[in-house]
């Protein structure tokens, strides 16, 4: 049986993925930065490398969830050996960082290997091949201020203080969501297609699921 250890269980990606993963038949082992006293768990720390050696032991692969900016474990398994999938979302410029340990590297990192922007990566890629000549592309995203927590409120954060200053547009979106006011920022910056140039205009697009706003920013800003 396959061994998988999931970094960032106590944030709400991981604990999406430790509950999927035992339904195919995986063993799954729990890795957080908070101590837990439970069997499966280990305990894994991004910014105390001598807790990731002991949290890999008999390990098969490491799914984590955590979009740190140093990307410090998945150096790590680049280096030592190993595979790890990231279902997080990673800017382009920390991928770029990892491009310089590829000559040298034991290990596999697989990035982008998620819903988002993993799955709409490939449908990105599908209309391209499809459309050759084509001179734009959009990927739309629908934030819940529900489901934000840890780093991706950051990340989630970052995507409307952007698009409070740039064009906004009404979309309209199926029932319940119908019409919604989006915002939009550059693509290319966000490493998703292989090519940050072609097509010429690569724009995300994103609109917030609740109506209105503020249950957003109530979540963002403790009181």
């Amino acid at each position: 049986m396959t061994t998988v250890l999931v970094v960032g269980v106590q944030g709400y990606l991981g604990t999406i993925v430790v509950e999927e993963l035992p339904q195919r038949g995986w063993n799954v082992l729990r890795g957080g930065r908070h101590s837990d006293s439970s069997d499966d768990f280990r305990l894994v720390d991004l910014d105390k490398p001598s807790t990731w050696n002991p949290a890999l032991i008999d390990v098969d692969i490491v799914i984590s969830t955590v979009p740190h900016p140093e990307l410090p474990l998945e150096r790590h398994i680049l280096e030592s050996g190993g595979l790890l999938l990231s279902p997080a979302t990673i800017p382009r410029s920390s991928l770029q960082k990892l491009t310089t340990l590829t000559d040298s590297a034991r290990g596999t990192v697989i990035p982008h290997a998620g819903l988002t922007p993993g799955l709409g990566h490939l449908l990105a890629a599908e209309l391209l091949r499809s459309h050759p000549q084509a001179s734009e592309i959009a990927i739309g995203m629908t934030f819940s201020a529900r489901g934000a927590g840890g780093e991706g409120i950051g990340w989630t954060f970052s995507h409307f203080a952007e698009g409070a200053r740039s064009k906004t547009q009404v979309v309209p979106l199926p029932p319940p969501m119908n019409d919604r006011i989006c915002g939009a920022k550059s693509l290319a910056n966000e490493g998703w297609l292989v090519d940050d140039r072609w097509p010429p205009v690569q724009r995300l697009e994103f609109c917030m699921a609740e109506k209105p706003i503020p249950g957003f920013t109530r979540r963002l800003i403790p009181l």
